[in-house]
């Protein structure tokens, strides 16, 4: 097909390119050869032949304390047992 060809393409130089970013640099050349193609039908297109981009997974985020401010004591944290 040629909208997929298109897609090839510029995945070969931008790999990790979203389908929003996609359709936006492929809308003039659509509009060209008279093919209209809205952001739903072209995301499930993609989604067919496996073109769609995963998601990286973060890391989890954790608390910088090693800062400059002021830290408090933490009032939640229960008290050690006395015998």
């Amino acid at each position: 097909m040629f909208i997929l060809k298109l897609v090839k393409e510029l995945r070969q130089e931008h790999k990790r390119m979203g389908a929003e970013k996609l359709l936006h640099l492929l809308s003039p050349i659509l509009a060209e050869h008279k093919i209209k193609y809205g952001r739903d039908k072209f995301y499930n297109l993609l989604s067919e032949h496996g073109l769609l981009v995963r998601r990286r997974k973060r890391g989890p985020k954790t608390t910088n304390s090693n800062h400059l401010f002021r830290k408090y004591p933490n009032l939640d944290k229960p008290e050690p047992k006395r015998n």
